[in-house]
Order: C-alpha cells, then structure tokens, then sequence
C-alpha cells in the first residue's frame, strides 16, 4: 500500500535560469512579463511561478494575471498518445485488444 502513495510523488526539476531572469529583470525594470507554458502539466507550475515572483517582488502581493486554454490550437504528448493508442486497438496492436 506505501508503494502506491510513492508514485504519485513529483520529482522537482532545476528552474531554467531564463525564466527566474525574465522575471527579475521584469520587477526590477517594472515591466510585463510574459510567460507561456506548454504541456500536460504546464499548469502545475503556476504555483511554483508565483512563488519565484513573490520572492522576487518588493510588494506584498504582485499582480498577476493567469490564463487557461482547456484545447490548444496544436496537439499535446497526451493528445498524440491517446490518439496513438486508439489507432492501435483498432489494428489490433495494443495490450488487452484481443480480451
């Protein structure tokens, strides 16, 4: 039963330092930064940004603005995966087609 709450456990990866100098050179020159993240878990370092940009603001509460787009004009890892593996039940290719 441990091992199946060790899964879900992210590894953390090093922040590129373009994007922490993109945003400090925003706060420092007060200007609009602009961040697009791409992905299927492009979201889940939101908290991580915001983070980074409250250390890096004098203010107590910087402003922000997020967006969300739930379907992208272009395919994702997921997308190309899912679409992969519907393609080979059909051909009868993948696990558990033939069960």
């Amino acid at each position: 039963n441990n091992n199946n709450n060790n899964n879900h456990i992210m590894v953390r990866k090093k922040l590129d330092e373009r994007v922490r100098t993109l945003i400090e050179r925003g706060v420092v020159t007060k200007q609009r930064s602009l961040l697009c993240l791409v992905g299927d878990h492009g979201k889940d370092q939101v908290p991580n940004l915001y983070q980074l940009l409250t250390k890096t603001s004098v203010k107590t509460r910087p402003k922000v603005l997020w967006c969300y787009k739930k379907e992208l004009g272009f395919s994702s890892h997921k997308q190309k995966r899912m679409k992969k593996i519907k393609r080979d039940k059909a051909r009868g290719l993948a696990k558990g087609a033939n069960d």
